[in-house]
């Protein structure tokens, strides 16, 4: 018992120099953790990064939404382009390779996005499925339904779209 209160604070001490390493160190007001968590047997925190808009759309901007484990090690990462003008966000691309497939990350990421687009204020979210997702389409479709978004497919295009709105 006393060997797993003590890896309990080893594991809490290594995540507070991790948020301070990813977040004092790094931080810039266009780069900052966003959450730290600790779920069963894992730690994590999730770092955000904003990519301004263009000079043709200055209230556009990017997200892009990092989960990185408390060894720092990057799990995968969310993209998410948001258009000032329309309060529609839209995810561009999940990406969490290899072995991290099937694992969460995926899931943390995208309730991490959903709740910071929420609190922007944004009223819905939307994305693309496209030919290059298709070999893990039945994967694709579990994941999203399961977060609440409406999916529409074209099997014959092998093409398809997400959506969901804000409440």
């Amino acid at each position: 018992m006393l060997l797993i209160k003590m890896l309990g604070e080893k594991r809490k001490k290594k995540m507070l120099m991790l948020y301070e390493k990813y977040n004092n160190i790094v931080a810039t007001e266009d780069s900052f953790v966003t959450k730290t968590a600790k779920e069963e047997s894992r730690c994590y925190i999730i770092r955000c990064h904003v990519l301004s808009g263009t000079s043709n759309k200055p209230d556009a901007f990017i997200l892009r939404l990092i989960v990185i484990t408390h060894n720092g090690v990057s799990k995968g990462d969310i993209f998410l382009s948001v258009n000032g003008a329309d309060g529609i966000a839209t995810i561009t691309d999940i990406r969490i390779m290899g072995n991290n497939i099937n694992k969460g990350y995926g899931s943390i990421l995208i309730k991490e996005a959903l709740e910071i687009i929420k609190k922007v204020g944004y009223l819905k979210v939307n994305g693309e499925i496209s030919g290059v997702d298709w070999d893990h389409i039945d994967r694709l479709k579990a994941f999203y339904k399961k977060h609440g978004f409406e999916i529409k497919l074209d099997y014959e295009m092998k093409k398809g779209s997400i959506e969901k709105v804000i409440i």
